[in-house]
Order: C-alpha cells, then sequence, then structure tokens
C-alpha cells in the first residue's frame, strides 16, 4: 500500500472537492491518499459514524475518522473525501493561528 501526505498552506485551489473551491488564506490543508481498494459508494455517507468500518477484522474500532472528524469541525475546520476504486483521498482543512486570531478579533468587533 502506498500513502502519500501533502500539506498546503494559503489560498489553495480545490482540485478535488467540490465544497473545497478556494481554501481561504491561512489556512492549513493536509491531503492523504492511499492506493486501497476504495470506499464503496453505499457506504461514503456511514464512514465518519463512531464504530461503523469498513474493515472485516475484528479489531477494526472504527473510531478514526469519527474523532477526526469531531476534532476538524471542534477547531472550525473540515474534513471531506474521494474515492474511486484504487485510490482514497482524504482532505483536513484547518484555520492557522492567524486566521483563529482574525476571527476572534471579527467577534470583539
Amino acid at each position: 500500500m502506498v500513502v502519500t501526505v501533502r500539506a498546503t498552506s494559503g489560498r489553495v485551489q480545490g482540485e478535488l472537492f467540490d465544497h473545497a473551491a478556494t481554501v481561504p488564506e491561512h489556512w492549513l490543508t493536509i491531503s492523504v491518499t492511499d492506493d486501497g481498494p476504495g470506499i464503496p459508494i453505499d457506504q461514503t455517507d456511514r464512514i465518519y459514524q463512531p464504530f461503523y468500518s469498513t474493515k472485516k477484522r475484528q479489531n477494526a474500532a472504527g473510531l478514526g475518522l469519527a474523532v477526526a472528524i469531531a476534532c476538524a469541525q471542534q477547531l472550525s475546520g473540515s474534513i471531506c473525501h474521494r474515492s474511486q476504486s484504487g485510490e482514497t483521498t482524504f482532505e483536513l482543512t484547518l484555520p492557522s493561528r492567524v486566521a483563529q486570531d482574525e476571527v476572534a478579533e471579527a467577534s470583539a468587533a
């Protein structure tokens, strides 16, 4: 299995994900791609649910994506994915410290 990780910051044009047409400045985007079998289309709406796993192993707790999306949302970020046979990509977008400061300043005004 091959796993590719890519991290970018600043203004990024989203090529893979509809919701991320433009990532605002001062945000960090981390993309992780693997060359596994992909996520079956009929299961994609459930993959972020706690205790759900596409793996058939007994030791697959199904908590990884549920915890990841909860953390991202708590930090005002997001996670999205794209999957096809032979490739799945997850993209985590989080505000940088500068973006968090800008939000705090705007709220205080």
